[in-house]
């Protein structure tokens, strides 16, 4: 929210004037002015939402070690990559698998956020 707050209070109030004058509507103003100028705030905010939802590790192995509950039911890349490179009660360490399932686990973050940055550059304005 402090980033969203950061974004909108950084869009001058003489912009929001002159659409004023112009004869404007407050969902033109917000269509038109608002989200373009937000457009920053909303691509940092995807991105490090994007990257954070990969980081579930720690609550997944606090909850069910590397185990994984059930099965392997509660397994994310990440707790997969450690029961790989680090091994388990049940498997041998394989830290040559482990160690490429965190270069593709790498790929695949650097990769989208590449993508999302792609897109979000072409919708940016500049003051």
């Amino acid at each position: 929210m402090l980033i969203f707050l950061a974004g909108l209070q950084a869009i001058p109030a003489e912009i929001y004037d002159a659409a004023k004058m112009d004869g404007a509507s407050g969902l033109t103003m917000l269509l038109r002015i608002t989200l373009p100028l937000a457009m920053p705030s909303v691509m940092v905010m995807t991105i490090l939402t994007f990257i954070g939802s990969f980081e579930t590790f720690e609550l997944i192995f606090a909850m069910q070690g590397s185990q994984g509950g059930p099965y392997y039911s509660t397994d994310v890349l990440a707790t997969y990559f450690y029961r790989l490179a680090f091994g388990s009660v049940e498997e041998g360490e394989s830290i040559g698998l482990g160690s490429a399932l965190a270069v593709v686990l790498f790929l695949m973050i650097s990769s989208a956020t590449a993508v999302l940055l792609f897109f979000f550059k072409r919708k940016e304005y500049e003051l």
